[in-house]
């Protein structure tokens, strides 16, 4: 949840419409009752599939007018601006590792 900015009780309502969707299986966690496993369905994992070729074009088609050290000037302001926006949030996001 940290990775998303999202509370407990926001991601227990995502979870449970995407299930109702039949986008994810959720589960008990072998060995820990109280662990939930979430799993993408074969429709999830289509959908997901399908959203990121679409989220690659749209992004490679709004960068398209910058230079090379232009789109990564612009994420580095972006990443700035995120940063600082994020200090302020009620629940902060913590960027994955690289």
């Amino acid at each position: 949840m940290r990775h998303i900015g999202m509370d407990r009780a926001t991601v227990g309502q995502v979870i449970r419409r995407l299930e109702n969707r039949g986008l994810v299986e959720r589960s008990t966690a072998p060995g820990d009752a109280r662990r939930k496993v979430v799993v993408l369905t074969a429709d999830g994992r289509k959908l997901v599939k399908d959203a990121n070729k679409a989220a690659l074009h749209v992004s490679d088609r709004m960068l398209e007018p910058l230079a090379p050290l232009e789109r990564q000037q612009l994420t580095a302001l972006l990443s700035k601006m995120v940063a600082a926006l994020n200090a302020q949030a009620p629940t902060p996001i913590e960027p994955p590792e690289a």
